[in-house]
């Protein structure tokens, strides 16, 4: 299992793809290298499957890592790097040094901005140099994708905006509904589905009750439905309307929570 892994780290940290990627290799490394495994070589090869099609629009693209030389750094140098080159087309040139040197480069390359490797591998004595030099990365916001980078905070911006939509509607009682956070992809098929309208659209909102005016039953939270947004279409209207991106986001979602408990675009 431990090899099965460490081949799919390596595709996630590369995030590279080629017109090479060969499903026979992939299925070949699984019989003759990646055995013993938990999973049984039907799921290994679909396992890698994903990351064939993951890599495809990224053709002939090369990586250059450094890593300090210890027995596992020297397998995946030797050996994973070739399965990784024949399964995904994606050459990776690892390299490895002493510890002292691997410290060097990175830092060399932190201060003074010049790209000297694509990835390290090193160990955790060096997250306070990253810290320090305000070059520490949190995972969780880069694996969120898109909306993270671009808009930090929109869970709590949504949630501002959404109280603020229901107080300014004098709503009584407690509620509960969710923002989506899509893209124009996304906000096109619905928008085709639900309106008969083909094309993407900022925001549509998926009320679970008519409701007669703001106010809720007593008792449980009532839910009111579903707010989605489209991440591009918001970066476009609001350069073009000349608001920050927060602003436009939280305007929304004030937008399809009124939506939600029965307020037209007339009201």
């Amino acid at each position: 299992m431990y090899l099965l892994s460490a081949v799919a780290a390596g595709a996630v940290i590369a995030g590279y793809g080629s017109a090479f990627a060969d499903e026979a290799a992939a299925q070949r490394w699984i019989d003759e290298e990646f055995q013993p495994s938990t999973l049984g070589k039907d799921e290994q090869l679909a396992e890698m499957k994903w990351f064939i099609d993951a890599a495809a629009p990224y053709a002939g693209m090369e990586i250059n890592v450094l890593s300090e030389g210890i027995p596992t750094h020297s397998y995946e140098s030797e050996v994973l790097t070739k399965a990784f080159e024949e399964i995904t087309g994606i050459k990776v040139n690892h390299q490895i040094l002493g510890e002292g040197e691997v410290v060097q480069a990175v830092q060399t390359q932190m201060q003074t901005g010049r790209n000297l490797y694509d990835g390290y591998v090193n160990d955790s004595d060096l997250i306070g140099t990253h810290s320090r030099l305000q070059l520490a990365y949190n995972l969780t916001q880069q694996m969120a994708g898109d909306w993270a980078a671009k808009l930090p905070g929109h869970d709590s911006l949504a949630k501002e905006a959404a109280e603020a939509a229901l107080a300014a509607a004098a709503w009584r009682g407690a509620a509960e509904l969710c923002v989506s956070l899509g893209d124009d992809a996304l906000l096109q098929k619905l928008n085709g589905e639900y309106r008969g309208q083909d094309k993407p659209t900022n925001v549509l909102a998926f009320a679970l009750t008519e409701g007669d005016g703001p106010e809720a039953p007593g008792g449980a939270p009532l839910a009111l439905g579903d707010v989605v947004l489209s991440l591009q279409t918001l970066e476009r209207e609001a350069a073009e309307q000349g608001k920050s991106l927060p602003d436009h986001f939280r305007h929304l979602v004030v937008h399809g929570c009124l939506h939600l408990i029965g307020y037209d675009h007339q009201e």
